[in-house]
C-alpha cells in the first residue's frame, strides 16, 4: 500500500509542476506543494497522506479543467452564463469533495484492503478531521452563495425588467472576496492537516484516560 501511495503522489506532483509550469499561479503552486511535503514527511501516517492525496487530486483536477479548457470555452458567451457555468463546476466539486472528505476512512480501507493482505488498524477519523469537513463544507456554501448572487445580479438577463434588476447591479460581495475567502478557509485547512500529522491520537486518549 505504501508502494502504492507513494507512486500515486510522486505523480501528484510531477503533474503539479508540469500543469503551473505553463500556467504560473503562485498560490496554487505553494498549496500542492505544500501538500506533497506534508504527506512525504508524515507518510507513515495513512489518514495524512491519503487526505494530502484527495486534496492534490481535487486541485489538480479543478486547475486543469479551469485553465486548460472552461475558461476559454466560456468566453464567447456572456459574463453572466459564463460565471454561471463555472461557479457551477466548482460547487459540484466542492459538495463532492466534502462528501469524499467524510468518508475517507471507508475510502481509506477500501484502497488498503484492495492492495495491500495486512488490516490497518490506524485508518480512521482524526478528531481533527472534523474540522476539514466543515471547512469544505463552508467553502460549499460560500460559492452556493456566489453562485446565487451572480444570478440576482444579472436578473435583466432571466427576464427581470430592468427597473426590477438595477438595484441588485452592485452585489458583487462574494464575487469580490471569493479567492481571499478560499484562500483563508484552505490554508486553515492546511495547518489543521499538519496538526493532525503532528498530533498522536493515541497519546491524546492516554493522556485523557490519566487525567
Amino acid at each position: 500500500m505504501k508502494k502504492f501511495d507513494l507512486i500515486i503522489l510522486i505523480a501528484l506532483a510531477l503533474c503539479c509542476l508540469s500543469f503551473f509550469y505553463t500556467y504560473t499561479q503562485y498560490y496554487e503552486l505553494g498549496l500542492c506543494l505544500y501538500l506533497f511535503v506534508v504527506a512525504m514527511v508524515y507518510f507513515d501516517n495513512i489518514n495524512v497522506r491519503h487526505i494530502c492525496a484527495l486534496l492534490l487530486i481535487y486541485k489538480l483536477s479543478i486547475y486543469s479543467l479551469m485553465n486548460f479548457y472552461l475558461i476559454d470555452a466560456v468566453e464567447p458567451l456572456e459574463n453572466v452564463w459564463g460565471n454561471v457555468i463555472l461557479f457551477s463546476i466548482q460547487l459540484t466539486a466542492l459538495a463532492a469533495l466534502t462528501l469524499i472528505m467524510f468518508f475517507r476512512p471507508i475510502l481509506s480501507r477500501m484502497l488498503h484492503k484492495r492492495f495491500s493482505p495486512e488490516d490497518d488498524t490506524k485508518i480512521a477519523a482524526g478528531f481533527g478531521e472534523i474540522f476539514i469537513v466543515s471547512g469544505y463544507a463552508l467553502l460549499t456554501l460560500v460559492m452556493l452563495l456566489t453562485f446565487v448572487e451572480n444570478i440576482i445580479r444579472n436578473l435583466e438577463y432571466i427576464g427581470f425588467s430592468n427597473e426590477i434588476a438595477q438595484p441588485f447591479w452592485n452585489w458583487t460581495f462574494f464575487y469580490d472576496n471569493l479567492e481571499p475567502i478560499f484562500h483563508s478557509g484552505e490554508i486553515l485547512i492546511g495547518v489543521v492537516i499538519l496538526f493532525l500529522a503532528l498530533v498522536n491520537p493515541d497519546e491524546v486518549q492516554e493522556n485523557l484516560a490519566t487525567e
